[in-house]
Parts: structure tokens; sequence; C-alpha cells
């Protein structure tokens, strides 16, 4: 298995349930760019990224 281990300018998680996705963007300073609660569908997360 395969490790990247460089460091990128932003870092993304998504907690997804069946109607709801919780996004958080971090940058590589630690600085929140993005948390929110959103529906879970595609066009959410496009728009908010």
């Amino acid at each position: 298995m395969r490790f990247y281990t460089n460091t990128h300018q932003y870092y993304c998680g998504i907690e997804l349930h069946a109607r709801v996705m919780y996004v958080c963007i971090i940058s590589s300073d630690g600085e929140i760019v993005l948390y929110r609660n959103m529906d879970a569908n595609p066009e959410s997360l496009i728009k908010a990224i």
C-alpha cells in the first residue's frame, strides 16, 4: 500500500449521513476555511467547494 506523505494546501473531511453531510476544509496552517452542515447531494458539495 502506498502512502502519500507530502503536504497539501488544503485538507477536507466529510461526514456523510443519509440526508445531511458535514464538510470541513482546513488549510495547511490549521485555519478552518469551511465548516458546514448541508444536504447530502452532489450539487451542495460542488457549490460549497
